[in-house]
């Protein structure tokens, strides 16, 4: 039993340690791209993201590789 009891100690702890929520420093460049793109002033900041990112979607293709995803080039406009 003690056993049991310290694997479900080493379990539980570091599950309640992690925060919450992303840190402010990790949605600093998602804030960013955001504010530029709701002014629509200027070029957007692409190079604060990484280009070697996949993303795995609900919808087909389901899978999403590289700055553009699969498509050509930048979209044109976002839509939902």
């Amino acid at each position: 039993m003690p056993g049991a009891v310290a694997l479900m100690v080493l379990i539980v702890l570091p599950a309640l340690a992690r925060p919450a929520a992303p840190d402010a420093a990790m949605l600093k460049p998602v804030q960013e791209w955001i504010a530029a793109y709701n002014a629509g002033t200027g070029p957007l900041p692409e190079n604060i993201f990484t280009r070697n990112v996949v993303i795995a979607d609900e919808f087909p293709p389901f899978i999403w590789t590289g700055i553009w995803g699969n498509i050509d080039g930048p979209p044109q406009s976002i839509t939902s």
